[in-house]
């Protein structure tokens, strides 16, 4: 269960970070100061989450993860393994994926 991907956050172009699989939701982090503040350490609950689906970016697999407020696309490595430890993570939560 849970686990850290190497994940790029979709934002002004492509970041490099981490994306965590937390029991409480998903963890986006990065050190690169090109990317603003706010966006530097991105906490999405489970219970936030509506939608959870694939896409690509820029011929890369990617993830789309939406809420009510917004949408993220993340560039994730070993993406299959990444939705899979997502349902685990999130079962009983109301996601479509």
């Amino acid at each position: 269960m849970g686990g850290a991907y190497a994940a790029s956050l979709c934002w002004g172009g492509i970041t490099g970070g981490c994306l965590l699989i937390q029991p409480g939701g998903l963890l986006f982090t990065t050190q690169k100061i090109q990317v603003p503040k706010d966006k530097r350490r991105i906490f999405i609950p489970f219970a936030d989450l509506r939608a959870v689906g694939r896409s690509r970016v820029l011929g890369f697999p990617a993830v789309r993860l939406e809420t009510e407020a917004r949408r993220w696309d993340f560039v994730v490595l070993r993406r299959a393994a990444f939705l899979r430890g997502l349902r685990e993570c999130a079962l009983g939560c109301e996601i479509s994926f």
